[in-house]
């Protein structure tokens, strides 16, 4: 008796449409809950910020001395910083007699000091022009951008630059009479932290002070200092977000609210991100863009704490 054929099991037609439409659904909802790669690394350079400035501020209060970070430029945007720290008060004494060291000015913006080469500290020759690129005159006891003050507790003065000499100093703006030997401390702003590697933010990450929106104010808003860059010799604006012991937010342009900071793909393909600080508190909060016309939506809102 001859046995009937085996059939093979197969699917029908409409079973294998079933099954694509299934794998074509499931494809469909990965690629709209996974973010794409550039996004994710848009998020990863965000979170490392926002890491290193609450860093900075444990640092502050730590230490209760001011520390933050520096922004530094480089032709594509900033996507490099460094953490700074405010170092003491520099008021050395005559090291002939054991006094203190004392300083003249004549109504210019000229400051001569009694005591030859005192502002080198303990540095042979050469001023300010110490360091690299990143750190300017930062290796030297006094640097420009500091502050200057007469009579240890009169009027205050920004430093514009500091002789190689290290006997004399250019103020920002006309100085005071002081007569033939007034006192004086130089209070230092915040210099880098020796043995502190670079923080860079992913490849084509960058914080953008150009490509943001009409209208808005991210980059007058950042804290800038002028510091030596010694590969020219003259002075660098460098921004930076420096917060004091208690952990608020302090320096030159501090005074508002907040302060913006945008992240963006250098390449144009991940959306970019708004870092909020709040200036009173510290706290860091990291936000989408809102819709055109009105960018900072998320992050001007008081009621959120970013993402």
């Amino acid at each position: 008796m001859a046995r009937e054929p085996t059939r093979r099991p197969a699917f029908t037609l409409i079973e294998m449409l079933v099954v694509i439409t299934i794998i074509l659904a499931i494809s469909a909802l990965a690629y709209a809950v996974f973010p794409k790669q550039s996004d994710r690394k848009m998020t990863y350079g965000a979170d490392r910020l926002q890491a290193w400035l609450l860093s900075a501020k444990q640092q502050a209060k730590r230490d209760q001395r001011a520390t933050g970070l520096r922004l530094i430029p480089n032709a594509a945007g900033i996507n490099t910083l460094i953490y700074v720290q405010q170092l003491d008060d520099f008021a050395p004494p005559d090291p002939a007699t054991g006094l203190p060291s004392t300083c003249t000015c004549a109504g210019t913006t000229l400051v001569t000091f009694n005591q030859a080469g005192i502002l080198l500290g303990n540095f042979a020759a050469g001023g300010q022009i110490q360091g690299n690129a990143q750190t300017g005159g930062d290796l030297a006891p006094v640097s420009s951008g500091d502050y200057i003050e007469f009579y240890r507790g009169g009027s205050v003065y920004q430093i514009a630059s500091v002789a190689a000499s290290g006997t004399t100093l250019t103020l920002t703006s006309i100085g005071p009479i002081t007569g033939a030997a007034a006192s004086y401390r130089i209070i230092r702003q915040p210099r880098p932290l020796m043995g502190q590697e670079d923080l860079v933010l992913p490849d084509d990450i960058i914080i953008d002070f150009t490509n943001v929106p009409s209208g808005s104010t991210p980059k007058s808003v950042v804290p800038t200092r002028a510091v030596l860059d010694s590969t020219t010799s003259v002075p660098t604006l460098f921004s930076e977000i420096v917060f004091g012991p208690a952990g608020n937010v302090i320096g030159q342009n501090s005074g508002q609210d907040k302060v913006y900071l945008w992240l963006t793909d250098s390449t144009g393909v991940a959306q970019p991100l708004i870092l909020a600080l709040q200036v009173r508190t510290g706290l860091v909060g990291v936000h989408p863009v809102g819709s055109a016309g009105n960018e900072y939506q998320f992050a001007k809102d008081g009621r959120s704490s970013g993402m």
